[in-house]
Parts: C-alpha cells; structure tokens; sequence
C-alpha cells in the first residue's frame, strides 16, 4: 500500500488521499464462517496489541466464539479518510483508534456509551486527565470514547552539550525566549557545508524537523492565538490581536512566526538550523541529527523514545558515535510567560482513544471491549510498550518515576486538547508551505500565515459541504 501523503493545491483543493484500494474490509459485525462473530477494530499503531486483547477480552467473558480483526493502516489521517467513505457505504470497523480529537469532531460517525452504572460522564473525569476529558466527553450526559494515552512535545537534551556551555544552570530555558538565546550560547559554527559544528536546537524549518508545525502550534497557543472563529467555519489563526511588552499591539499568529523562523534565519544571534543538519526525505529528520550528537536540543514525544534508541543502536552498528544514552535528559516544553511568574502552563496534549462507530452490529460488545480496554492493568500494559503515559490520573505517580519519561507524564496532568473543526493534520499541512517559503524569502510572515489561513478555511468549508452530503 503507497504511503498517504496530504496535498495542498492552490490554496483551496482538499487534500487527497493516494494509496492503493483496499480489499473490501468485511461489513462489522457479520459472522465470519463456522459461527465466529468478528469485530473488527482499524488501527495504526500497536495492532498486535490489540489483537492479544482482543483474545484476553474473549475469554474472559466466557465468549469463545468471539474473535478481533486489526487491520492496520500506515497513518491517521489515511485511515480516518478511509473510514468516512466506509461508513457511508456501510462498511466501516466496529472499533476505531485514533487520536481522540477526530473522536470529538465526528461524534454522529460513532455509537456513544450507554450511561450506566460505573460509567458515567462524572466517573469519566475523575478518572483521566483534562485532555481525555476535553476530547472524548459530550457535556455533562455523552462519553465518545475511551483513552488509552495522552502525549505531548517536550524538550530532549544534550546533558554534555549544556554542562560545557551553559554550566551555571545545565539545563534548557523555561521559556521561549531564553530558549532564543541558549541556542545562541550552544550553537558552533563553521565552515562546513552545514555550516555548525553544534547546532544549539532543531527549530526554524518544517521540512526536516518532525514536529516544527506542532511547535507553531503550541507557541501560538501559548500566546492566545485563537485558531477559528465562534461559529468554527473560519480560520482566524492569522488574526488575533495581543499585547506586547511595552503595550504594543501585535498579531499573536505572526509574532509566533516570526519567532519560529528566526531559528533558520542567519540574520539572527539564535540562528540554529539549516536545510543541511537533516534530510527531510527520512522519518528521522530532526531526531537522527540529535541521535549524532549534531545538535544540542530537539522536540519530540514520549512515543519517539523507543525510536530515538533504534536510531542510536543503528549509528552504533554502523560505527558511528551517537549520543551517550547517559547524556539524555528531557525538560518540559518551554512557555510564552515564565512557568516561575505565571501559574498555568500551557501544552497540546495528544490523546489517542478507541471510539465504537456507527456501523458496528455489535455496538454493545464493542463498548464492553472499551471499557475493558481501560482498566488499570491493559493501560500500564499499553505504558510499557509504547512509554506514552496513561491517561488515568491512578498510574501517573508511579509512572512518572520512568526515566525520560517522568517530565511527559507531569505534563500529562495538566496537558490540553487543542480541538479543531478538520483534522489537524490538514492545519499542519498548511502551515508548512508559509514556514518554507518563509525560510526561502519568497514570503512575508504576514502573507504565509494569511495564506495558510485561507487554505485552511477553504479546506473546512469543504469537509462541512462534504459531512453534509453524507448525511443526506
């Protein structure tokens, strides 16, 4: 199956999905020969864990004919395009697990739980954390979904590269603009052809960075920026007024920017990165480049520790010197205003959650799975083989005693889903193309971010006009 790749034409086409068609997936719920009922659950990650829970699940209620179909797909928003046409043919799984903010934008594609004795809404938030709660409730009386983890962007280290350069504290910036200038102080520059020695951090590009369009994101979060409007049928992203220091007005969206770029920018003290510290065409990109020991801070998720060790393992069996696992350390995503002055910090937390579609035959034995799916032990079972912390706030004390990921789970706790009216991943997509020709000169901040805003409204406008035929 080819790779979906999300396309953006001239400003206003929506993105398409190209992978090859798929064998017809088997309608849910049908008897799958010799008296089998099947449940078919769609996934991108872990399906062989599911697929032993499925079993574990079956025997213990005592239902031997019940078997669990995982199809896996390769990312999100490919299954999740997938699974509107599916579901308006029919065909769609019984068990969907996603990120939980396409749960809470697509609540009638679902079957909501029966509120019932144990489960309900109240129950609900005072088991998980805000995030889960923000995504996967319907006000006081629907509950959408279950969770299984909630994520989030936090700031890996090099402990060696801060001990020798920044020795009257050895650890990254709180905030934003002391991160500006620690990649000043740790940044080495040269005459090679990627221009440094050390890179102080991986920020200014969204091209060979995995994660520069969620740190927009979060820095525009944190600096008030409202991304639509009341109605949620436009992108304001590019709009919002703040006030500066000194009571200057400013555009929160462009300052947030401004800001970001700076980093691939040599007209600034804090210039950081280039196009040559990582090769955009590799899923490694930004990562592999800290993996070396090239660059002194990267962003990145606690999912991505089992990866950055492969990658650290492979350098290794190629003789290459990566980075001590000694030297790795893990801060907390930097602030707009100091963590220190202000009480709040702000952070995106990604949930990842199974919801029970419309179409599933067995809706009931579906939501019997979930709730299965989320108790205490499948969840810490889910934590140590994905690291990403639990969203129930009864394993988060000992989970964040796991080195590296203790910093993840104490943002986990106060973490918030950014919710959207499209998929997000159509957000990035769009801001990407403003970041590049920004970075190449070809666009003022101003105009990149006011063309990615028109995409985006262009693109909601169509998945509305799109939801609608579908109902009808």
């Amino acid at each position: 199956m080819k790779k979906l790749w999300i396309l953006i034409l001239s400003l206003a086409v929506l993105f398409m999905s190209g992978c090859e068609r798929r064998p017809t997936p088997t309608a849910p719920g049908e008897t799958a020969g010799n008296g089998i009922t099947e449940l078919t659950i769609w996934t991108t990650d872990e399906p062989r864990f599911f697929e032993s829970l499925g079993r574990e699940f079956a025997s213990q209620i005592g239902a031997a004919n019940l078997r669990f179909k995982v199809v896996t797909f390769e990312e999100d928003i490919e299954m999740q395009q997938v699974i509107v046409n599916s579901l308006s043919e029919g065909l769609g799984p019984d068990i969907i697990f996603t990120d939980g903010e396409w749960i809470a934008g697509n609540p009638r594609k679902l079957t909501m739980a029966k509120v019932e004795s144990g489960f309900t809404p109240d129950n609900f938030r005072n088991t998980f954390v805000q995030s889960a709660n923000d995504a996967l409730l319907v006000g006081e009386t629907g509950i959408l979904g279950v969770p299984m983890a909630v994520d989030s962007l936090a700031l890996l280290f090099n402990d060696e590269h801060l001990t020798d350069r920044l020795p009257d504290r050895n650890t990254p910036s709180t905030t934003w603009e002391g991160l500006r200038e620690d990649a000043a102080v740790l940044s080495k520059k040269d005459n090679s052809f990627e221009r440094f020695t050390v890179s102080g951090v991986a920020l200014g590009r969204t091209d060979n960075i995995n994660y520069g369009a969620e740190i927009i994101e979060n820095i525009m979060l944190q600096s008030g920026v409202e991304f639509f409007d009341a109605s949620q049928t436009l992108a304001t992203f590019d709009k919002t007024e703040a006030v500066a220091a000194g009571g200057r007005k400013v555009n929160a969206g462009v300052e947030a920017v401004n800001f970001y770029t700076s980093f691939a920018d040599e007209r600034y003290k804090n210039h950081s990165w280039n196009a040559a510290l990582a090769d955009s065409s590799t899923t490694d990109k930004d990562l592999r480049t800290f993996a070396k020991g090239k660059t002194s801070m990267v962003f990145a998720k606690a999912q991505d520790l089992p990866r950055l060790q492969a990658i650290i393992d492979d350098l290794e069996a190629t003789n290459e010197d990566p980075i001590d696992d000694d030297n790795i350390r893990v801060a907390f995503l930097p602030q707009v205003e100091d963590p220190q002055i202000s009480p709040n910090r702000k952070v995106v937390g990604d949930v990842k959650a199974l919801a029970v579609t419309r179409d599933s035959k067995f809706p009931d034995t579906a939501w019997r799975f979930l709730k299965f799916a989320i108790q205490k032990d499948n969840l810490q079972k889910w934590h140590e083989e994905t690291l990403m912390p639990s969203p129930r706030l009864d394993l988060l004390l000992e989970q964040e005693q796991v080195p590296l990921v203790g910093i993840y789970v104490r943002q986990a706790k106060f973490a918030r889903a950014n919710l959207m009216p499209i998929p997000k991943a159509y957000f990035y997509e769009a801001l990407k193309p403003g970041v590049e020709a920004i970075n190449a000169g070809r666009m003022s901040s101003e105009r990149a971010l006011e063309t990615s805003a028109f995409t985006v409204s262009k693109i909601l406008q169509q998945e509305i006009s799109r939801a609608k035929s579908i109902e009808r």
